[in-house]
């Protein structure tokens, strides 16, 4: 199994798990998430170097390299926008839309 299918099967089962945790369970993990993303950033830029060198290698477009460098802006973007997910009212149970007979 390739390693992108393995990663994918692995968020399939762990989606499942999510689902048995509570709303503050799941915005404290969102909110350590965040957290971990900032006081990592610089492990983080430094493997998204070796990431980009061998995105250079393999002949990846300009416009790709660019969406693949993650920067101290990019990651601190990245970091709002988990928070803001966690702002976010919780949809797990809630019903959009419904029909009757």
């Amino acid at each position: 199994m390739s390693l992108i299918k393995q990663l994918g099967h692995q968020a399939k089962e762990a989606s499942f798990d999510l689902l048995s945790l509570s709303t503050l369970e799941k915005n404290n993990f969102l909110l350590q998430l965040a957290d971990d993303l900032l006081s990592n950033s610089d492990v983080i830029m430094q493997e998204n170097e070796k990431d980009m060198a061998q995105a250079k290698n393999h002949d990846i477009s300009k416009i790709m390299l660019d969406r693949l460098l993650l920067t101290k802006e990019g990651i601190r973007a990245i970091v709002e926008g988990v928070k803001k997910v966690a702002d976010l009212e919780d949809p797990i149970g809630q019903v959009i839309k419904g029909y009757t007979d």
